[in-house]
């Protein structure tokens, strides 16, 4: 049985040009999801353990937060949530 997408983090920095497009399509999503921070130092931690290199990334997980999906466009978001209906 393939694992359903149960929620998201998305992987932003205040800076980025392109994360409030993201930020602003993933709130529309019927997906529970948790906004990161990643210029903050309290985040350095999950940067490093999904191997976080640019914003904005958007990790679809399962239920035991396993990463299924990553993603870094709306055009790469639509094609993940696509594929899982």
């Amino acid at each position: 049985m393939k694992a359903m997408i149960a929620k998201y983090k998305l992987f932003t920095t205040p800076t980025c040009p392109s994360c409030p497009a993201v930020k602003d399509h993933m709130s529309k999503q019927e997906l529970k999801g948790e906004l990161i921070d990643a210029s903050q130092p309290e985040n350095r931690e999950q940067i490093g353990q999904y191997g976080i290199t640019s914003v904005p990334t958007v990790l679809f997980l399962d239920d035991d937060g396993n990463v299924l999906h990553m993603a870094q466009s709306i055009k790469q978001v639509d094609r993940v949530l696509n594929d899982e209906h």
